[in-house]
């Protein structure tokens, strides 16, 4: 657990490209995001937020890697002091610029 949490961090910091993950560590899969500021909103212009599931840990991005109707996923800027997320389903997602957390949208 405590390497997931880890490698989670590293990626979320420095997202590498997924053909060199597999290579290296044999990712069988992996997923683009988009990152933008803030916490994840509907990206229809309504601004409404699309919250599915709220986790009191760092493993969103391996949660919506899995999961092919994920669209994003929600982290604190600090992980340091804070450790949960959030993740998104149905609609497209972007950050709504606030300055604490960061949206990660998966590409198509």
């Amino acid at each position: 657990l405590l390497y997931t949490i880890k490698f989670e961090l590293f990626m979320m910091k420095f997202p590498l490209n997924c053909t060199l993950l597999i290579l290296v560590i044999g990712l069988a899969s992996c997923q683009s995001y988009s990152k933008s500021q803030g916490l994840c909103q509907s990206a229809d212009g309504r601004g409404a937020r699309v919250k599915d599931a709220y986790y009191e840990d760092l493993l969103c991005l391996g949660r919506c890697d899995r999961d092919t109707t994920c669209t994003g996923y929600t982290v604190p800027k600090d992980t340091e002091n804070y450790s949960m997320c959030m993740t998104y389903h149905g609609k497209a997602v972007s950050g709504d610029d606030y300055e604490n957390a960061e949206c990660f949208s998966k590409s198509a």
